[in-house]
């Protein structure tokens, strides 16, 4: 197992972590019979006077971590612009609320832009501050990541109770 640099960087050029990578070579395997895609509805927060921050878009999420998620969508956003989501996953009902910073945006080869957010609340709740060492499994989880993966424990639990 190597460790990444010490200031934190990834492959990108100039990309900040505020967590440490670790290289490994592991062999993972798992099987997942649900679509793990979120979808992702999101406006900008804007003056009252833009027009633009009334306008709802759609994403598709793709990946999270105790503090944040990435999503891909057509827009182009701006680092430090301010977002309220809504983030729908399968089989359950409500949309699950929050509100972010949008750290990066880049353009991707399919024509989309791929979006970095970090999540400030959920459901009115600081995401920062919740975040903790989960002593038994010993990984960080936050209420970010507990709305998210007990969502889509909830959606395992009630397709199983209709089979």
């Amino acid at each position: 197992m190597n460790r990444k640099g010490s200031d934190m960087s990834g492959s990108r050029k100039g990309e900040r972590r505020r967590h440490e990578r670790y290289e490994t070579d592991l062999k993972i395997a798992f099987s997942v019979n649900f679509n793990l895609e979120t979808k992702i509805k999101f406006q900008v927060q804007g003056k009252p006077e833009d027009t633009n921050s009334n306008r709802v878009y759609s994403g598709v999420g793709h990946n999270i971590n105790v503090e944040g998620l990435g999503f891909s969508s057509g827009v182009k956003l701006e680092k430090g612009e301010m977002l309220l989501l809504d983030v729908f996953l399968p089989t359950v009902k409500e949309p699950i609320p929050m509100s972010g910073k949008v750290r990066w945006c880049r353009s991707s080869a399919l024509g989309e832009f791929k979006t970095g957010v970090k999540i400030l609340k959920v459901r009115d709740e600081d995401v920062q501050s919740s975040v903790f060492l989960d002593p038994t499994n010993k990984v960080q989880w936050s209420i970010l990541l507990e709305s998210v993966f007990g969502g889509f424990k909830e959606s395992i639990l009630k397709k199983k109770s209709l089979e």
